[in-house]
């Protein structure tokens, strides 16, 4: 049976053997008048894979997400949007 599992965010570890992918749910916790007061994180999976596989990952993703946007149009970059740039919001 399959099961999947939503992340909101991940992190890398590596080692000069293997790398290691830690997905986590990311969800703000509300003060009493709406504003973000903190964030909760639940880890939702832990990868560990070589870095052959890692690297034919990326060349997986790349031509994906590539393909995306050609159909769809550009995807928008979370780095300068949690930066506080407007410029992709």
């Amino acid at each position: 049976m399959e099961q999947s599992t939503y992340a909101n965010s991940v992190a890398i570890a590596m080692s000069h053997m293997d790398i290691r992918l830690i997905f986590t749910a990311r969800e703000p916790k509300l003060s009493i008048d709406g504003n973000i007061e903190s964030e909760d994180r639940t880890e939702v999976a832990r990868i560990a894979m070589s870095l052959p596989v890692a690297k034919r990952l990326n060349k997986m993703l790349t031509s994906f997400i590539s393909d995306y946007e050609a159909a769809n149009g550009e995807i928008f970059d979370l780095e300068r949007i949690e930066a506080g740039s407007s410029e992709d919001a």
